[in-house]
């Protein structure tokens, strides 16, 4: 319930918050007439969901690549950390004034080698329910998901994919390639880390 989902976050971001500076920072909690509360950050801006609904065309190629770049960043920091987000979406990913992202919304998060506490997840941002594992994956497959909406302005349909370049023109071979293996939920292919990720985006950024 709900008092749960918030006690799940107060020890995570408690962890995390040692860890990273783009986690919101926790202050204190409380309870009350039955509820759970959290005193914490407020992360001013504006969601990457809200600024592609609002936007007539989509980012450049070269800021949304800067977006792969911070956002398995930030995906591996969590998973050095010991913890597996659950909620990697770009409605959960703040841009700030100064540009830079920040990740919000912990409630689903939850300790590597340990099962999840709750089905905390967006469909359009998780692997099919035939492939689910709860692991490192789900988090590594959400990246790749984000990425390919803010290449494309359109989710990925894992039932009915369509490729990034029916989709957008003039996106590098290899980034395509990096989304491709990300998104890939079969067991048939070796996953990228978060960290294998970030290294191949700023390869793509530094040739273009």
């Amino acid at each position: 319930d709900g008092y749960q989902l918030v006690k799940n976050e107060k020890e995570v971001l408690e962890n995390l918050g040692k860890i990273s500076k783009s986690i919101p920072q926790y202050f204190s909690s409380f309870e009350a007439f039955g509820n759970f509360y959290l005193v914490m950050e407020y992360v001013e801006g504006k969601s990457l969901r809200d600024l592609m609904k609002f936007r007539q065309r989509r980012f450049p190629l070269k800021q949304t690549i800067k977006y792969a770049v911070e956002i398995a960043g930030i995906i591996d920091e969590i998973h050095k950390a010991g913890w597996i987000w659950n909620d990697c979406k770009p409605a959960n990913l703040i841009v700030t004034s100064d540009k830079s992202l920040r990740p919000i919304d912990f409630e689903g998060a939850y300790q590597i080698n340990q099962s999840a506490p709750f089905d905390w997840q967006s469909r359009a941002f998780s692997k099919s329910k035939e492939n689910q594992s709860f692991s490192e994956s789900d988090d590594i497959y959400a990246l790749g998901a984000v990425i390919y909406f803010l290449l494309t302005g359109i989710y990925y349909d894992s039932e009915n994919p369509v490729a990034i370049k029916k989709l957008r023109r003039n996106v590098p071979i290899q980034l395509q390639t990096t989304i491709e293996n990300l998104l890939d939920d079969s067991t048939l292919e070796k996953k990228l880390t978060a960290s294998e990720a970030r290294e191949k985006f700023e390869k793509v950024l530094n040739s273009i």
